[in-house]
């Protein structure tokens, strides 16, 4: 039989072609390097041509990396840094695949500093650092914070008319001291070491570090004799110093001069070297007994700059989150909202940290209260969970973990195998495959149906479908069960906010974290939405739109007026008057991407759409912040971009994006698809008022509302981070 050959379309010839290309270009490489040491092996390794044996497999390397460069559109300077670091890779002994990788290391790095604006010779030592910070598993942001350091240090050299070789030494210098742990001043400083000897240098960081904590004002202090001039940098004993001025310091990076005489002011005698890894920087592990001196002075430094920067906190800032534990402690409990004792040990543990010299009046008072509360708490005599994060690193053992787990806690667990995320829709293919075989032969007719069905009520019924609400399924047991796996608290910033039914509400949580457990609990009554929100009906929580094609997920989507994150729900909902309320997590799959242990990425810098929304419906605009939602999980892929490619674009392809992460498992507490037990704490900020309803807002409107939105947010993380994530980064918005 002959078949007909169907005509290939554009774009398979297209993926052909550039398949083709693709694996010649990987080829080339090989081909040259056999071919050399073939001819090698035959005149052997005295000839001419066994002696260029390794500048042959180089020249390969480079030729690969310029090509793959030149395809990539880079400039000429790219893709020159680009060739060198993958000969110099290749020639240090690693292989063509790691030498492709620190080529486009290189040439990303040298790249984005031209674009810059910068000379090549910056972006020479950009592509150097990149490389060599790529060989020592640093983390993107690392490697890219070292490299800007670097490349600026390089620039501002050569501007100054310094050598090539001298401008080299001082970007190399100051990507050093951003390695070591330094801040930005003192890596400016690091190419500096002249001018004013060690004791006059420590003698000028002292007079501002004093002037600062006197309370005079950054401009005051630049008034001062030897501060503004001639900055000193501390480093131990002021060996490292600068004569740059204020002004210099703060164009190089990009800073304003308040900005750096606060970092300098802050800056100890003793200024610990931080080490790459956030767990490392936070934690002092070391042996005494086989320790060396250099590792216990290290430790010494790191805990006396500790306790320094404890002596000095916010006056305003501590009165507010004392205030605010106060607050939190007298609201009576009830079945919805009742404090956990994870909830009251993080409480504790804030107030320890106070210093006995800035402590308030009534936190003695507030001790006392605390301990009173977990002596009466209900579970204070079970067991408690070996998943804990307090500062315990003695791991917990298997028979914790399966023989002394109380009822309770067995049956949480059973519980989020359900609303787990990466869980439960393995739990529902399994109750539809069984469903399958009990209803045999009439499976396909009846799947059929409900298929038809699905499609059709997606169609016409409204979105959300307030008909379809059920209180009895949103007050379930079950769900007060999920908060409790956590545990999990919804709060107000401030209690005497006014929320009420004349308004319509958009509920914007941060970070989306891998499942936003803290924004969907928010669609059941366990959250105590209806405590915090009285005068508002239930709050229609978004999610994807292919969860309303799931069998058994839709119906109890449905059952919690949960919506599809479509600009249309939105505006449907918003504007339905009568305190109408909706709940969006801005960040979406993007931002779950970025989920990892105490990182705080917002992706919000260009997300303007809910801001042009809010201002369409007139409704207010509320932050909220899920303090420890990216604990749950962590992260295998944060530091590998191929990964994270792959995963953009499938995410661009079927809105939302697949994780590679790790949790812990049912009866282990480590390698599982389950949530860590970890506390959750959604802090709820004040409303934010847009105005009157505007059918076609402005640009500049728009900009001007999402960056006092942003504002907020930040404000939002910066107040409660130490009571409820200490460990949190600041807010990084992407």
């Amino acid at each position: 039989e002959t078949r007909r050959r169907v005509p290939p379309s554009r774009g398979e010839l297209a993926r052909v072609d550039k398949g083709r290309r693709r694996n010649a270009l990987q080829s080339s490489a090989r081909d040259m390097e056999a071919a050399a040491s073939e001819e090698a092996a035959t005149k052997g390794p005295s000839s001419p041509v066994g002696e260029t044996l390794e500048a042959s497999m180089r020249a390969a390397a480079a030729a690969q990396a310029e090509k793959k460069a030149t395809a990539d559109g880079a400039p000429p300077a790219a893709v020159k840094a680009a060739g060198e670091a993958a000969a110099k890779s290749r020639a240090s002994g690693k292989t063509p695949y790691d030498a492709s990788r620190d080529g486009q290391a290189a040439q990303k790095a040298a790249q984005k500093v031209l674009k810059d604006g910068m000379s090549p010779e910056a972006a020479k030592v950009a592509a150097e650092r990149a490389v060599a910070a790529r060989g020592l598993g640093m983390s993107p942001m690392e490697v890219a914070k070292e490299v800007a350091a670097a490349a600026k240090a390089t620039q501002a050299a050569l501007d100054s008319g310094a050598s090539p070789e001298k401008a080299k030494a001082a970007g190399e210098a100051a990507g050093n001291a951003i390695r070591s742990g330094k801040s930005v001043v003192e890596a400016a400083g690091e190419d500096a070491n002249k001018g004013k000897s060690p004791e006059a240098a420590k003698a000028a960081g002292e007079s501002a570090a004093k002037a600062r904590s006197a309370g005079k004002l950054p401009r005051v202090i630049a008034n001062d004799e030897g501060s503004a001039t001639e900055l000193a940098v501390g480093d131990k004993g002021g060996a490292a110093r600068s004569s740059k001025t204020l002004r210099d310091l703060a164009r190089e990076q990009g800073l304003t001069v308040e900005d750096v005489l606060d970092q300098v002011a802050s800056a100890q005698p003793f200024t610990p070297r931080k080490l790459s890894s956030l767990q490392q920087q936070q934690r002092i592990g070391i042996d005494l007994r086989v320790a060396s001196n250099e590792q216990l002075e290290e430790a010494v430094a790191r805990l006396r700059a500790e306790v320094e920067s404890r002596k000095k906190p916010d006056p305003s800032l501590l009165a507010l989150q004392v205030e605010h534990i106060s607050h939190e402690l007298a609201v009576p409990p009830t079945r919805n909202r009742r404090l956990s004792l994870e909830h009251l040990e993080l409480y504790e543990r804030f107030c320890s940290r106070i210093p006995p010299e800035a402590s308030p009046a009534e936190l003695g008072d507030l001790v006392q209260r605390i301990a009173k509360a977990k002596a009466v708490h209900p579970d204070k005599d079970f067991p408690r969970s070996g998943d804990r994060d307090d500062g315990n690193d003695e791991p917990a053992s298997w028979e914790s973990a399966v023989l002394k787990v109380p009822e309770g806690r067995r049956r949480q667990t059973m519980v989020m195998l359900y609303c787990n995320l990466l869980t439960g829709p393995l739990l529902v293919l399994a109750t539809v495959a069984l469903l399958w075989w009990l209803l045999r032969p009439l499976s396909p007719y009846l799947f059929a149906l409900y298929c038809a069905w699905v499609y059709y009520d997606n169609k016409t019924r409204p979105n959300p479908s307030t008909d379809r609400l059920s209180p009895g399924w949103r007050d379930a047991s079950i769900w007060r069960l999920m908060r409790d796996y956590f545990p999990m608290r919804h709060t107000l910033a401030h209690p005497d906010a006014k929320f009420d039914a004349s308004r319509s509400y958009l509920f914007c949580y941060h970070p989306h974290g891998v499942q936003s457990s803290g924004a969907f609990s928010m669609s059941t009554a366990a959250s105590g939405f209806d405590e915090l929100f009285p005068a508002l009906p239930p709050t229609s929580v978004q999610t994807l739109t292919m969860n309303f094609y799931l069998p058994m997920t839709r119906e109890n989507l449905m059952a919690l007026n949960c919506g599809d994150a479509s600009a249309r729900c939105l505006k449907n909902v918003l504007s339905r008057g009568g305190g109408s309320s909706a709940v969006l997590v801005t960040g979406g799959a993007r931002e779950s991407m970025l989920a990892h242990p105490y990182h705080s990425t917002c992706v919000l810098l260009e997300r303007k759409g809910f801001v042009k929304i809010a201002l369409q419906t007139g409704a207010a605009l509320v932050p909220m912040w899920g303090f420890g939602e990216n604990n749950l999980y962590e992260n295998m892929a944060i530091d590998s971009p191929t990964i994270r490619r792959w995963q953009q674009r499938i995410q661009r392809a079927l809105t939302f994006a697949p994780l590679l992460v790790a949790g812990r498992g049912v009866f282990s507490y480590t390698g599982g698809l389950m949530p860590r037990r970890r506390p959750i704490t959604v802090v709820i900020g004040d409303p934010i008022d847009v105005g009157a309803a505007e059918a076609a807002p402005s640009a500049e409107r728009i900009a001007q509302v999402h960056a006092k939105y942003i504002l907020a947010v930040k404000e939002l993380h910066a107040r409660y981070k130490e009571i409820y994530d200490p460990k949190a980064q600041p807010v990084e918005l992407v």
